[in-house]
């Protein structure tokens, strides 16, 4: 990190590494949480699979406000001119991870309920 006129500036590309490497690490760890108990009743396992698919369609719809506005923010491309993001652009993509992993973490929570998925039982 930079100090430049007395505001915290970064290098895109020191910034654009660290992005990709904490993606990385988070495309590989999933949550211990497993619900429902394995006794539930048809009722039961209803209302969890339709509760599931509000929860997918909204977490589908965040990540893709994630994407189009992370998109924006690179087309705008001011960080090029400028050769580091400034303090509201790093803000920004600090709210994109943010958002990324929230939505990640609840997905793999979703997985999980219904037994994880084939590559964690063949691990």
């Amino acid at each position: 990190m930079r100090r430049r006129t007395g505001r915290a500036v970064h290098r895109p590309s020191a910034v654009g590494l660290l992005a990709v490497l904490l993606l990385a690490a988070c495309s590989t760890i999933k949550s211990g949480v497993v619900f429902p108990p394995p006794s539930t009743t048809p009722l039961q396992a209803k209302l969890k699979i339709e509760s599931d698919q509000r929860t997918l369609r909204t977490v589908a719809g965040q990540l893709e406000n994630t994407r189009y506005e992370f998109i924006a923010l690179h087309q705008r491309g001011d960080w090029t001119e400028h050769g580091y993001f400034v303090t509201e652009e790093n803000n920004q993509i600090e709210r994109f991870y943010f958002r990324f992993v929230v939505g990640h973490t609840t997905l793999w929570d979703i997985i999980n309920s219904y037994g994880g998925s084939r590559d964690a039982q063949l691990g």
